[in-house]
């Protein structure tokens, strides 16, 4: 078997640590990406000295896609192999683009500009391909779990979660 270039591990740290990243940011500095006046703003409130604690939220979808990963990985690493290797490297990497889409589109929207300019449509564009990824790369992930509980299953297997 051919041995991966980048681990498992370290695509579901990447992840993990982008949806961090993201929370940290936007917490200390959200005034500074996103602006009420361009009504990008679902919050119209925040604390006196800048904090948005709102978006300490995106930990939680954070959380539940280091789960959906790790569990997959666990899955693959199995002794009956329950899941493709191919199938979650999929989606390890839709999940990890689609987090660092929204980060650059975060990024993109930085200063109160309104600039039209080539690069602002390439953030756009960019915002988008993240929003479309990250929904995608959470079914997928789910899938290849559902698919792994099927074929736990049909082997009868008692021992599931082992390593190699």
């Amino acid at each position: 078997m051919e041995k991966a270039r980048v681990s498992d591990e370290w695509v579901i740290g990447a992840t993990l640590g982008a949806y961090v990243f993201l929370t940290f940011v936007l917490y200390f500095w959200g005034s500074a990406f996103v602006h009420n006046w361009c009504g990008n703003s679902p919050y119209l409130s925040f604390t006196s000295d800048g904090r948005f604690p709102p978006y300490l939220g995106f930990l939680v979808p954070g959380t539940i896609v280091g789960v959906l990963d790790w569990a997959q990985v666990k899955a693959a690493h199995a002794r009956i192999q329950l899941i493709g290797h191919r199938a979650v490297r999929a989606s390890l990497w839709i999940n990890l683009f689609g987090i660092l889409a929204l980060l650059v589109a975060v990024a993109g929207n930085y200063g109160p500009q309104r600039d039209l300019s080539f690069f602002a449509g390439l953030f756009a564009l960019t915002g988008l391909l993240g929003l479309a990824l990250w929904p995608l790369g959470l079914l997928v992930s789910l899938g290849n779990l559902v698919w792994a509980c099927i074929r736990w299953m049909r082997t009868g297997q008692p021992k599931v979660i082992s390593s190699r």
